[in-house]
């Protein structure tokens, strides 16, 4: 992730019952921000985002169990600000900014077969975007299509046919919107808008419905933290407020009570990294 101007190779672990944070002795191979992270089969892989100089295709896969970091096949093509999920137990990198300009390309990580291929590209190019997977599809939603213009439009991608479809928008505009699934449901959490402003607001979306509909807002406006879900929960990570500033502070959303609790902070100050 990124700290004020500071790109991080560190990693923080959280520990749900203490609630209390810890400094991993390991750490990615290089400092990196705008990253996509995604577990698969006991390995956490963080794939592209920029270096701070650079938008950069290099993917590293972390194993969860030895605390080994190690480099492995590049995407096909640089991207930041991007998103990636797993799905059939295959990772998709969709989106995101190659450094010139934003991309529709989605781009699938055979594991067996270090190797990535090019699958149907979304019907709009957007970074600054998240995806999450449903009942066996990929929603890629919010995100920005030129400089500071967020979107509220959703794609679901079915890998059996390798098509894109637009579903129900969003009821706001979000682009550096984070989010995730918790009992069926899609969650879209906070993300900046049409007037540059970060926000609290959060929507949650019932695929059986084609429908959004708003639920509590955070306690903190806050734009590209991570949004997980854990357990019965979703928690908030980090992020930035209007003025890009990094967060430490920690959310949880109850989705019975309908309510957001603050948690204990970061060690660090940090946005536009990932969490599992």
């Amino acid at each position: 992730g990124r700290s004020m101007r500071t790109c991080l190779k560190s990693m923080e672990c959280y520990d749900v019952e203490a609630d209390t944070w810890s400094v991993m002795a390991s750490e990615l191979r290089a400092e990196r921000s705008r990253l996509a992270i995604c577990v698969l089969e006991g390995n956490m892989y963080a794939i592209g985002g920029h270096d701070g100089r650079r938008t950069i295709k290099d993917v590293d896969k972390y194993s969860i169990e030895d605390g080994v970091c190690s480099r492995i096949a590049n995407l096909k093509k640089e991207r930041c600000s991007h998103s990636a999920v797993v799905l059939g137990g295959s990772i998709y990198a969709l989106g995101g900014w190659n450094g010139h300009a934003r991309l529709n390309t989605v781009e699938r990580f055979d594991v067996s077969e270090n190797t990535w291929t090019n699958v149907a590209p979304m019907h709009t190019a957007r970074n600054n975007v998240v995806a999450c997977v449903l009942d066996g599809c990929i929603y890629v939603f919010g995100g920005e299509v030129t400089a500071s213009t967020p979107i509220s439009s959703v794609e679901r991608y079915d890998p059996e046919t390798d098509t894109w479809r637009e579903v129900a928008s969003m009821r706001e505009r979000r682009l550096g919107v984070r989010g995730a699934v918790l009992g069926g449901y899609i969650y879209a959490c906070g993300g900046r808008d049409e007037n540059d402003v970060a926000q609290q607001s959060v929507e949650r979306y019932d695929h059986q419905k084609n429908k959004w509909v708003e639920v509590a807002p955070m306690l903190t406006a806050r734009l590209m933290q991570s949004v997980i879900a854990c357990g019965s929960h979703l928690y908030s990570i980090g992020g930035a407020d209007s003025d890009d500033t990094p967060l430490s502070s920690v959310e949880r959303y109850d989705a019975v009570q309908d309510i957001w609790e603050g948690m204990a902070d970061m060690l660090s100050t940090r946005h536009s990294m990932g969490a599992y």
